[in-house]
């Protein structure tokens, strides 16, 4: 029970102290603000394997569902089916060979609403890797050169994000 407690205190503290380098809100409701509507589950999975991706590369950090970018508590309005789908991006949205240093995962109310809580360290041997739709997003992990994005649009998958790895500085 003080486990709970202690981990409820957390994060409404994190809530109070806002987003930063290290924490990062998310809401699950899509939409103009006047009219919102329950996020779409497949892009909050992806949401949510890219964070703890770019997290994990960085210095580690919080990622919170179901608040919003002001710090405002709106909770998750899905399932419990969809939580646990959310609550496992971290397994289905992260290559296997790369898994994040995920320290916690949890569904937890705040002040009546349902907020994922997702807590997670450093990774020591950049970088992570994230994965969606079975294609992997991978970076290299040789010293000193730096991956490379190239945005383009294909059919109807618009957005798809290709690495071309080994890169030095000189070729970009």
């Amino acid at each position: 029970m003080t486990d709970i407690l202690l981990l409820s205190e957390r994060v409404k503290n994190s809530i109070q102290l806002g987003e930063s380098h290290f924490r990062e809100f998310k809401s699950a409701w899509q939409g103009a603000p006047d009219h919102k509507e329950k996020g779409n589950i497949k892009s909050l999975c992806g949401y949510i394997g890219e964070a703890l991706v770019a997290f994990a590369n960085a210095d580690g950090g919080e990622l919170l569902v179901g608040v919003e970018d002001d710090g405002q508590i709106t909770g998750i309005p899905h399932t419990d089916a969809d939580i646990e789908s959310l609550l496992h991006s971290a397994k289905t949205h992260i290559h296997k060979d790369t898994p994040v240093p995920l320290i916690q995962a949890v569904r937890i109310e705040i002040e009546g609403s349902k907020v994922l809580f997702f807590l997670f360290q450093k990774e020591l041997h950049p970088y992570v890797n994230y994965q969606m739709e079975g294609v992997s997003k991978e970076m290299t992990k040789k010293p000193f050169l730096l991956p490379f994005h190239k945005l383009h649009l294909s059919g109807k998958k618009k957005n798809r994000v290709n690495m071309i790895n080994n890169l030095s500085m000189a070729q970009l």
